[in-house]
């Protein structure tokens, strides 16, 4: 538990690498949704608050989940599976699956009972 305690910063940084792809495919310079995500991704860094921890972990979990299906349904209209398709796949994957399991690591961590030193007399 204690490599995973050392290494907190890691998950947020592959989800804040997330939300800046985000922010520069979408275009625009002011993108509060952008700034708002950013802010909580800094606010989890910054305090390691347990409740942050879980509502950053847990929104971050279902916007991949949703991502992922998303990416399913884009498959599914595809004739046949071709390079373009393969190379949708690959690229959604690379992108998403990082995502998913940095908020699952971000949930793990900020659920995880600290450790009980026992005190002999």
């Amino acid at each position: 538990m204690k490599k995973i305690l050392r290494y907190f910063w890691l998950p947020s940084l592959v989800l804040l690498a997330q939300v800046i792809f985000y922010w520069v495919s979408v275009g625009k310079i002011f993108n509060p949704l952008g700034i708002i995500l950013v802010g909580m991704l800094l606010l989890l860094t910054y305090t390691r608050s347990k409740l942050a921890g879980i509502l950053i972990g847990g929104l971050f979990f279902l916007l991949n989940i949703w991502m992922l299906l998303a990416l399913a349904s884009e498959l599914r209209e595809f004739e046949g599976f071709g390079y373009r398709a393969w190379e949708m796949l690959g690229v959604g994957l690379s992108i998403f699956l990082p995502g998913l399991v940095a908020a699952i690591r971000v949930l793990l961590v900020s659920t995880a009972e600290p450790e009980r030193r026992e005190v002999s007399l």
